[in-house]
């Protein structure tokens, strides 16, 4: 009894309906389809364009938290509480952004100190702009930064209970407000000699140790505000302690925390429209011996359509000239590679007349003209194009500190936005111009991301292709896909011929700033590899060539309305929304607990239930098999259907047997078309074919003849199929959804087996992928598995894709056994195309 008893609680699961689970699959693909539209509103309002106040930000951010919620709820119901970890990420980005809407940063209590390594934007509430900044573009460009970590605003909250401070700092800001210049002082005081936790300290000492011999240690100790180097620069308002010994760290920290109270630092925040008080993170890096060091402007601020970088330098550190206490060397340097260096003045000889490559009579140094200066051309080259990377991400000139170690490797120490004044023309003064420039495409796509950028086009045809993707390329492809965000950082512009702008590609190229054109149908083909273009996805089109005018214009011409605190909150929460960081769900780190952003969660959830819902026939979890109806039809594969709705008319072909239909009775969009391609004259061939019996033995044996026994199904929906084919000892899923909104549309496809021994199955295979990557579908092949998948096409599009795997299914029924050698696998492709559906 006791046995039975266990097997009563823990046996098999009562099974559910299909309908029950249907619904609630429709319900997480709708709702994700709701939630990318948001995405692309809320991206529209922050390019600049678009008023709107705090109420729209509340609403929609309201919207976002009620979708995804019932999003996480529908995708446990479907999958049995397997992804219940949803919930407490759910919970804590609610808590952060709501949080943020109302005014009162939510402060994390993980850690009081975080290596530089595993910062990015998404944890500026915990370690400050500053840090941040510095380790967004660490994580995702790559650029190389000095070791170090951050303290955390954690900490500093850890630090005012400890001390009991937050009585004396509302008393000092009241003071203040009420004319009180000196009440901060007293605060200040206070945090100078506050006495900082014993658990604080032993983190900061750990975290210093794990830097390396602290006998050889030195560090620059900087402040790293909420706020600071994001909207506004906060350039010179706090301290900075430069060569802090190890043991002299949290006297330094002290003093940084005490600078937020300083006078001007008050004064510049509230002149800002800042909170008077604050929160602070406190970066320690180590200190780059640097043996020249200096700044560089992406733009020369006097002269912004010159086209040049202004880069300046010094040896030894910078500290001293970024505060105007000395010179720098002057460098004007070309924005186009190989960025040649066009004009120099020491710093010595500020007063003088500089040399310049245009009419100077002055003598260039010999070699690479490099000689006697700080820095040599390939550094100069080097700085450029790190710093161009850095103006690509943030889509604005930029303001860079940065210093050469002695064994000559460069570092970054400080990015943040660099404002100058738009050009005297105005846009309209650009139409006669543009009209000069050859049109490759206009209006041929949908505008992703707003923006313009010039470049040589690059083919992205393989997932390989990414790794050697060259800087300031344009990514031209035949479909867009996530994937490409092992890229962004470095293109200039991206153009597909398929995608959607609210798909996850659109929604990364807005996260990166990457001008973005999706849906143009023909551009892999109208843009040759290597031909320079010029993207404009302001007004969606391409030209052929660099189109300089465009191009200055639109990197320095501002929106009034971008310093807004409505702009400047939209972007704060954007970084906790957009970017997606599972963007391969075959991955061992596609988990619901490695979810950090809503987009993460989204797409854990939307891929979870389409591979929960094409699994569900296997699991022996659902009901209404019984009420399967089995098709009469002409062709040999023993379908039955089941209906969860509008997918049959049963009222077609009166008179026959009970539980059975004819082909008449269809009625889903998808499975129509899927079965006019199966039906397509000469396709389902009954020819014999020749099978060497030990072959066929061989592949029995590992499944692949057995699984001709199964019976095939298909559950069918108006708008919906699930196809389950065992046909000529291969398995063929088709998982569909077609409709006329093309955010919902999808094709997945999954293709295994044959009769034929391991290599001619594996030929086939690689016919299956080449077929459906010319499609446009996203594959993946493993022997003799091919994994295919296609979203948000067009429903005539999508249809006719189904069409053509209908034809791929009778095709290849039995071709594995023809595939001989590796010229087969190209043959047979083309056979295909050409319609010629018995090539022998």
């Amino acid at each position: 009894m006791a046995r039975i008893g266990k097997w009563l609680r823990f046996g098999r699961r009562p099974s559910i309906s299909f309908r029950l689970l249907f619904a609630r699959f429709r319900a997480i693909l709708d709702n994700n389809t709701r939630v990318l539209q948001l995405f692309a509103d809320l991206a529209e309002k922050q390019s600049g364009e678009y008023v709107f106040d705090r109420s729209y930000i509340q609403t929609s951010i309201h919207q976002l938290f009620d979708l995804v919620g019932k999003t996480v709820h529908d995708l446990n119901s479907l999958t049995d509480q397997k992804h219940t970890a949803l919930y407490a990420v759910l919970d804590r980005l609610r808590d952060e952004i709501q949080g943020d809407v109302a005014g009162r940063p939510v402060v994390s209590k993980a850690s009081f100190c975080v290596p530089f390594a595993q910062i990015d934007e998404s944890l500026v509430n915990l370690v400050g702009g500053k840090s941040a900044h510095l380790g967004e573009l660490h994580t995702r460009l790559h650029v190389r930064i000095p070791d170090g970590f951050t303290i955390t605003t954690w900490a500093f909250v850890r630090i005012i209970e400890a001390n009991h401070l937050s009585n004396v700092i509302e008393d000092g800001l009241l003071r203040l407000s009420r004319g009180d210049d000196a009440a901060v002082l007293e605060i200040a005081e206070r945090l100078l000699h506050a006495r900082v936790p014993r658990e604080i300290g032993t983190a900061i000492r750990k975290a210093v140790a794990a830097l390396g011999r602290t006998d050889q240690l030195s560090l620059a100790v900087r402040s790293s505000a909420l706020g600071e180097d994001q909207d506004l620069s906060f350039a010179g308002q706090y301290e900075t302690v430069l060569h802090t010994k190890p043991a002299e760290v949290i006297d330094a920290y002290r003093r940084v925390l005490a600078s937020l109270y300083a006078p001007h630092a008050v004064a510049y925040r509230t002149s800002s429209g800042l909170p008077a008080g604050g929160l602070m993170a406190v970066a320690c890096m180590r200190m780059v011996r640097a043996t020249v060091s200096g700044v560089l402007y992406t733009v020369d601020p006097n002269r912004s359509g010159s086209g040049e970088l202004l880069l300046g330098a010094t040896r030894g550190l910078a500290n001293r000239a970024v505060q105007g206490e000395q010179n720098m060397a002057q460098y004007s340097v070309a924005r186009q590679p190989p960025h040649e260096v066009l004009g120099y003045r020491p710093a010595a000889g500020v007063g003088d007349a500089a040399w310049h490559a245009e009419g100077d009579q002055t003598p260039k140094p010999p070699g690479d003209g490099s000689a006697g200066r700080e820095l040599a051309d390939a550094d100069v080259r080097e700085l450029s194009e790190m710093a161009l990377r850095i103006e690509r991400y943030f889509k604005q000139p930029q303001d860079i500190e940065w210093a050469r170690d002695a064994d000559g490797s460069l570092y970054l120490i400080q990015a943040r936005r660099l404002r100058i004044s738009a050009p005297a023309s105005e846009p309209r003064d650009l139409s006669e111009i543009l009209n000069a420039y050859p049109v490759l495409l206009r209006r041929r796509g949908q505008v992703a991301c707003r923006g313009v950028a010039s470049g040589p086009v690059v083919h992205v045809t393989e997932e390989s292709d990414l790794a050697a993707f060259p800087a300031g390329g344009v990514l031209v492809s035949r479909r867009a896909s996530p994937r490409f965000v092992s890229a962004m950082a470095k293109c200039a512009a991206i153009v597909t011929d398929i995608g959607a702008p609210t798909g996850h590609m659109a929604a990364l190229a807005r996260e990166f700033r990457v001008p973005t054109l999706v849906d143009c149908a023909t551009a892999s083909i109208v843009l040759t590899e290597g031909q320079v273009v010029t993207v404009d996805a302001d007004e969606n089109a391409v030209y052929a060539g660099r189109v300089d005018p465009l191009i200055d214009y639109q990197l320095v011409t501002e929106s009034g309305l971008e310093d807004t605190p409505e702009y400047r909150l939209l972007r704060r929460l954007l970084r906790r929304i957009t970017p997606l960081n599972l963007i391969d769900h075959h991955a061992d780190n596609f988990r619901a607990d490695r979810c950090r952003t809503i987009h993460d969660v989204i797409r854990f959830a939307h891929e979870t239930a389409v591979d929960e819902l094409i699994d569900l026939q296997a699991s022996g979890r659902v009901s209404g098999v019984e009420s399967a109806k089995r098709l009469i039809s002409d062709l040999p594969i023993g379908l039955s259907i089941i209906d969860v709705g509008g997918g049959l008319d049963t009222a077609v072909g009166g008179g026959l047997p009970q539980l059975t239909v004819t082909p008449a009775a269809i009625r889903s969009v998808p499975m129509l078309a899927i079965w006019a391609g199966l039906t397509t004259p000469g396709v389902w061939s009954t020819r014999p074919v020749r099978v060497d019996l030990a072959t066929f033995f061989s592949s029995a044996m590992s499944g692949g003849a057995l699984q001709n026994t199964h019976r095939n199904l298909a559950v069918v929906s108006e708008n919906y199929v699930n196809l389950s084919l065992n046909v000529g000892y291969h398995f063929t899923m088709v998982d569909a959804f077609v409709s006329g909104n093309r955010e919902e549309n999808h094709i997945y496809f999954r293709f295994v087996g044959g009769a034929s021994d391991a290599e001619r199955r594996t030929r086939r295979a690689e016919m299956v992928r080449d077929i459906m990557e010319r499609l446009g579908f996203a594959t993946r092949q493993s022997y003799d598995l091919v994994v295919a998948r296609l979203r948000k096409l067009p429903r005539t599009a999508t249809e006719e894709r189904l069409r053509i795997i209908g034809r791929l299914i009778g095709f290849t029924r039995q071709i594995d056994a023809l595939m001989d050698d590796e010229d087969t696998v190209s043959r047979y492709t083309e056979a295909f195309f050409e319609g010629r559906h018995n090539p022998e």
